[in-house]
Order: C-alpha cells, then sequence, then structure tokens
C-alpha cells in the first residue's frame, strides 16, 4: 500500500489536518495486511472517527462552558451584593440625615 493513496483518502474524509497526519504516521507503520483491512473498512472508520471527534469537541465545550457559567453566576451574586449593600449604606445615610 503506497502513502499516495492513504493521503488521497484522507484528502476527501473530512478529518482535520493534524487528525489527518496522525492517522498517516500510525499507518506508515501497519503491516500490508492491516492497511488492506483498513481500506476495506474505511467508510465506517472514518464515520467512527468524526463521531468520536464530535463527542470530543463536545466534552471540551462543556469542560471550558462550566467553569465560564459559574464564574458568571458568581459574578452576577457578587454585583447584586454590592448593589445591595451600597443601597443599604445609602438608605442609611438618608435616615440619618432625615
Amino acid at each position: 500500500m503506497n502513502l499516495h493513496e492513504i493521503q488521497r483518502r484522507l484528502a476527501t474524509s473530512g478529518l482535520e489536518f493534524q487528525a489527518q497526519q496522525e492517522i498517516i504516521r500510525i499507518f506508515d507503520c501497519l503491516s500490508d495486511e492491516r492497511k488492506i483491512a483498513i481500506f476495506d473498512q474505511w467508510d465506517s472508520l472514518i464515520a467512527r472517527i468524526r463521531l468520536r471527534y464530535e463527542r470530543l469537541q463536545e466534552e471540551r465545550l462543556v469542560l471550558i462552558l462550566d467553569p465560564l457559567d459559574a464564574l458568571t453566576q458568581e459574578y452576577s451574586s457578587y454585583v447584586k451584593d454590592f448593589y445591595h449593600q451600597t443601597a443599604v449604606k445609602n438608605l442609611k445615610k438618608l435616615q440619618t440625615n432625615i
């Protein structure tokens, strides 16, 4: 199996460049029998890789968004407390001045 065939298939696979490079690196180490088996199952293998990549992206998004959501909630709480405390202080000043 030549390198040109795997590169051609990867070019039309829709996978990211980094994933393509990793597959080429691994593919180069395989036996010819294994390479043929991969080509025989190419479409299903690419579909599985895409599905796993999508799941990984979703998990990454959750890992990013969860802390940001928590920070947003903490900031909102801080702002509410700040304005509440400021309002209470101003109300006390008004009561004192009356």
